[in-house]
C-alpha cells in the first residue's frame, strides 16, 4: 500500500466498462475516488483509464490527454536516439552493472539507457507517477519493436531511493540523477508540457544534496543531469 493523496489529482476515471475494478483499485492505492466522465477544474487533473493506454488529464484537454509512451522512442542506433555519440550514453561510460535511475519521472532516459543495452532501475517515489511508467512499460512490452529494443533490462519501481539504493546488493555501477529543483528566477519560457505537469505532481527535490552524497557513497560513477 503506497502513501494515500497526490497534490493535485482529482480522482480516477474509466471510460471502458471492463477497466472498473482496475480504476477503483488505483483509486483507492492513490486515496482518490473514482470519478464520472468530464472535464477536470482548474489547477487539477485526474488519471484516465482508456482502451489502450492511462492518462493524466487537465483542464486544457480535449480530445487526449497526457500518457508515457516509450514506443514513440527512436531506436535507431547510427542516427538515432541510440547512437553511443549521444551526451547520455557517453556520460555513462562503459558500465557492465547495474545501472539506478534515482530520479525517474515519466522514465523517458531510463528507457533510453535499457535500449543502448544498460540494465536499468528506474526508481520513482511519486505513486501516481509510478502508475503510468509501469502501464507504459506493459505497453512497451507487447510492440515487437519496443519489447526487442528493451531487452527486458528495464525495471521500474515505486520506493524512495535514499532508503533503496543503499540496500542493493550488488551495488549500482552508475546512480543517475535529473532532480526537480525549484529555478532560482522564472524561466523564460515555459518547458515542454510534460516538465510542467511532472512538476506539479512531484514538485522540488528538497533532497537532492543527501541523495548525490548518499550516490557519490554507494556508486562507483554518479551522472547528474543538467541543463
Amino acid at each position: 500500500m503506497v502513501e494515500a493523496g497526490v497534490p493535485g489529482l482529482q480522482g480516477v476515471e474509466t471510460r471502458v466498462a471492463s477497466r472498473s475494478d482496475e480504476a477503483r483499485t488505483l483509486a483507492r492505492m492513490l486515496g482518490v475516488e473514482v470519478l464520472r466522465p468530464g472535464r477536470p477544474p482548474r489547477d487539477s487533473f485526474r488519471l484516465v483509464l482508456l482502451e489502450d493506454a492511462i492518462e493524466l488529464w487537465d483542464h486544457d484537454c480535449v480530445r487526449r490527454g497526457n500518457r508515457v509512451d516509450f514506443t514513440t522512442i527512436d531506436t535507431r542506433v547510427g542516427g538515432g536516439n541510440l547512437s553511443k555519440s549521444q551526451p547520455l550514453a557517453r556520460s555513462m561510460g562503459s558500465a557492465n552493472g547495474l545501472v539506478v535511475d534515482a530520479t525517474a519521472g515519466f522514465g523517458h532516459d531510463a528507457a533510453l539507457l535499457a535500449c543502448m543495452g544498460y540494465d536499468v532501475l528506474a526508481i520513482e517515489r511519486s505513486p501516481l507517477v509510478q502508475v503510468l511508467l509501469q502501464e507504459a512499460l506493459e505497453r512497451a512490452i507487447i510492440d515487437p519493436r519496443m519489447n526487442k529494443a528493451l531487452g527486458g533490462r528495464l525495471r521500474v519501481v515505486q520506493a524512495d531511493a535514499l532508503e533503496t539504493i543503499p540496500g542493493l546488493d550488488p551495488p549500482p555501477t552508475v546512480i543517475y540523477m535529473d532532480p526537480m529543483f525549484n529555478p532560482k528566477k522564472p524561466p523564460k519560457a515555459l518547458p515542454r508540457k510534460p516538465a510542467q505537469i511532472l512538476r506539479r505532481i512531484v514538485g522540488h527535490d528538497s533532497d537532492a544534496e543527501e541523495l548525490l552524497t548518499m550516490a557519490i557513497n554507494v556508486a562507483k560513477r554518479v551522472v547528474v543531469k543538467r541543463a
